[in-house]
C-alpha cells in the first residue's frame, strides 16, 4: 500500500513538471511574440544573473535540503539561515551594481523556491510539490502577462519574482521545525560543499551564455 501511493506520488510529480513546462512554454512563447527581441534578450540576461547569483548564495542546495530532511537531520533552519542572509547581501549588492531591484527580488525568490522544493521532496511530499509547483508555473503565467500590460517588459522579472511567494510558507514550516545549530554543519561540511560547488558549476554553465553573448554581441542576438 504503501510502494503504491508512492508510486502513485512520483506520477504526479511527473505530471507537473509536464504540465509546469508546457504553462511556462505558453507564457514565454507569448512573450516572444510581442516584444522585441532585444528586450526579451535583457530579460534572460538578467535572469542569468539572477541564477548565478543564486547559486553563490545557496549553501543550502536542494539536494542538499533534500537529503537532510530525509534522514531526518535537523540541519534545516541553520542552512535555510545562512542562505537566506546570503541571498541579502548578494541582492543588495546587485541591485547597487546595476541599479535593478527586480534582479534582487529574483534572487531572493530563487533562494525560497530551491528551499521549499529540497523540503518537499525531502519529506516525499509529493502531492504538495505538485500543487505548489502548478500554482507558481501558474501565476508565472497570469502574473507574467498582467505585469506586462500593466508595467510593461520591465515589470517582467517583479511577476516571475512574485509567482514564487507560495513557497514562502514551506520555509516558515522549515525554520519552525528545526532548532539553528551550526555544531552539525562542521559534522556535515565536507558533503554540503560537494554539492555546493557542483551547484555553481551546473548552474555556471547553464546561464553563462546569457551573460556572454550581450556583452560580446547584443541582447537582440540573445533575444533571437
Amino acid at each position: 500500500m504503501v510502494e503504491i501511493k508512492k508510486q502513485k506520488g512520483l506520477v504526479s510529480v511527473g505530471l507537473a513538471d509536464f504540465l509546469g513546462t508546457g504553462i511556462t512554454a505558453i507564457f514565454w512563447f507569448f512573450l516572444a511574440s510581442i516584444i522585441e527581441p532585444g528586450k526579451y534578450g535583457e530579460i534572460f540576461y538578467f535572469l542569468g544573473i539572477a541564477g548565478i547569483a543564486t547559486s553563490i548564495a545557496l549553501l543550502g542546495t536542494q539536494n542538499v535540503i533534500t537529503v537532510f530532511v530525509a534522514k531526518k537531520i535537523k540541519i534545516q533552519s541553520t542552512l535555510y539561515l545562512i542562505s537566506v542572509i546570503n541571498g541579502i547581501v548578494i541582492s543588495f549588492a546587485i541591485m547597487i551594481i546595476f541599479s535593478k531591484i527586480d534582479i534582487s527580488f529574483m534572487i531572493l525568490a530563487y533562494i525560497i523556491n530551491t528551499l521549499a522544493i529540497g523540503d518537499l521532496l525531502g519529506r516525499a511530499s509529493f502531492v504538495s510539490y505538485t500543487k505548489y509547483f502548478l500554482l507558481q508555473k501558474i501565476l508565472t503565467l497570469v502574473l507574467g502577462i498582467g505585469f506586462y500590460y500593466a508595467f510593461g517588459y520591465e515589470g517582467i522579472l517583479f511577476a516571475l519574482a512574485l509567482a514564487y511567494s507560495a513557497y514562502l510558507i514551506r520555509v516558515y514550516k522549515g525554520f519552525r521545525d528545526s532548532k539553528i545549530d551550526f555544531s552539525l554543519m562542521k559534522s556535515n561540511a565536507k558533503f554540503i560543499t560537494n554539492n555546493y560547488m557542483l551547484s555553481i558549476a551546473n548552474i555556471s554553465k547553464n546561464q553563462v551564455d546569457k551573460i556572454i553573448i550581450p556583452l560580446f554581441l547584443s541582447f537582440t542576438v540573445l533575444g533571437n
